[in-house]
């Protein structure tokens, strides 16, 4: 048993690390010296953090944990029906785990917040700019979204998909991607015997409303 233990490890391994392919997630990487936020043009939408969401799993060799993070605020820019900018705040000391309970989901929150992670003493705020929002004609999403993401001080471009929904007094913006957290030297790797993937799967819904 031990030994098809071994060889699955080794496996997972070579996956993660090596083999995998650039997620959606990812853009080439870029040296980002100013970190300004775009406005766009047109109609200012805000963004409502009661009725928005981030979702977060995060898997291992043998299992997976989830959780969420608040967003704080945010702000984007509506020219008829087309994004022109924005600009989303995450608070990461909002983060939670959902799969666990008392001491096992305190001690994991905790962790999460320190200097093997998110550090979130030091940067309390997540950012995510909206660069550019092109339409995409595709059976599971309608756009595809550049933007700049920060975490832990540092500035990467990411691309994902999504799904815009406008009404006659919101927008609502749907997707579900995945992001390199070594990107933003988030690096801890976990138990020897049950490393943690580099992989983390977000599913983000947004509702903004006009001002």
């Amino acid at each position: 048993m031990n030994k098809y233990r071994h060889l699955f490890l080794l496996f997972s391994l070579l996956c993660f690390g090596v083999a995998c392919q650039p997620p959606v997630g990812d853009e080439p990487e870029t040296e980002i010296t100013e970190d300004t936020t775009p406005v766009g043009e047109g109609k200012k939408y805000v963004v409502d953090p009661n009725l928005s969401s981030l979702q977060w799993t995060a898997a291992k060799v043998y299992g997976q944990h989830t959780g969420e993070i608040k967003i704080k605020q945010g702000n984007i820019w509506v020219e008829g029906k087309k994004i022109t900018g924005g600009r989303v705040l995450l608070d990461m000391n909002s983060i939670t785990v959902s799969d666990l309970e008392g001491k096992d989901k305190e001690d994991l929150e905790t962790h999460l917040k320190d200097s093997d992670f998110f550090e979130t003493e030091e940067w309390p705020v997540g950012k995510l700019i909206i660069t550019s929002v092109m339409e995409k004609k595709d059976s599971s999403f309608t756009h595809e979204v550049k933007a700049q993401l920060t975490l832990k001080g540092k500035t990467k471009p990411i691309r994902f998909p999504a799904t815009l929904s406008f009404s006659e007094n919101s927008l609502k913006i749907e997707c579900a991607f995945e992001l390199d957290r070594t990107r933003w030297g988030i690096t801890y790797r976990g138990s020897l015997d049950n490393i943690i993937q580099k992989m983390v799967a977000l599913k983000i819904e947004v509702l903004a409303t006009p001002k």
